[in-house]
């Protein structure tokens, strides 16, 4: 049943048209009111949520970031200091003789017993005598690092080097191996000639020049055999190398030109010395 205070039909049109004028304020007057009890009630769920964690402040951004690179830095140190070790000079002959006797045809004609006995004397000549007498230097305080990194230390082990690849080519030559063998050697011994009379202006890489000669010999296999073994040390020797000589700039041992000067030096004067036939 409709009140009557709801039936607005028995009043005149004016009287109707002037109540809903009255009515209208008074609706819009409630919607302002609602609308400012909404903030309260707003603010009583955001209360309730939980708490957003709030952004790590930009000190703690640096100093994670510089922590990231503290520990590749390290890493990179560790791997780089690893291969100039592996691949030090000294031992390069020694991987030459081996990789000759694996990949060349001397792999097949010469016995295991020869190839090891070769191999043997190459090691004492050029590893174990060398790191004796640069022992001997450094106790007698001549050179300061076994490693040789100071440039105006470097002159006695470069004439020390210079020995032991003679003495290895002439071991050679005495037991009748190939005129590319032994004339590997004494590429290798022209090698050390020229890097220390550069080295008394500047530090030509010692590392890359080794590499160098060694590329030239796994070249002049590879031409000679054409065999996938003999490619494939060619292609793990390029790497090698490349890897060798970012080692020594990462660690500050010497620049780009540096490394790519040692590495033409001892490519260029194997394959100087192996144009000698005998």
């Amino acid at each position: 049943m409709m009140r009557e205070e709801d039936d607005m039909s028995y009043m005149p049109k004016e009287w109707r048209e002037s109540l809903g004028a009255d009515a209208k304020p008074a609706d819009e007057a409630a919607a302002p009111a609602a609308e400012a009890d909404m903030p309260a009630s707003m603010a009583e769920a955001v209360a309730d949520e939980p708490e957003m964690p709030a952004e790590p402040s930009a000190a703690l951004q640096k100093s994670a970031e510089e922590t990231r690179t503290s520990s590749r830095d390290r890493a990179l140190d560790c791997i780089s200091t690893a291969l100039s070790w592996i691949f030090v000079p000294l031992l390069t002959p020694v991987y030459a003789i081996i990789l000759i006797f694996t990949v060349s045809s001397l792999a097949i004609t010469t016995p295991h017993l020869a190839r090891f006995t070769v191999s043997s004397v190459i090691f004492g000549f050029n590893c174990i005598l060398p790191m004796l007498l640069i022992y001997l230097l450094k106790r007698l305080g001549l050179v300061s690092d076994i490693a040789l990194n100071r440039r105006r230390e470097r002159a006695l082990p470069y004439l020390v080097v210079i020995m032991c690849y003679t003495l290895s080519g002439h071991y050679l030559y005495s037991h009748g191996a190939p005129s590319w063998v032994t004339m590997f050697y004494a590429g290798g011994a022209l090698t050390a000639v020229i890097n220390l009379t550069v080295n008394f202006r500047w530090k030509i890489s010692a590392h890359a020049a080794a590499m160098g000669g060694v590329f030239y010999v796994l070249v002049r296999i590879a031409n000679a055999t054409d065999t996938d073994a003999a490619v494939a040390c060619l292609i793990a020797w390029a790497l090698l190398t490349g890897l060798l000589g970012g080692a020594r700039i990462w660690l500050r041992r010497h620049t780009l030109l540096q490394v790519l000067a040692g590495f033409a030096n001892g490519y260029l004067c194997v394959w100087l010395m192996s144009r000698i036939q005998y």
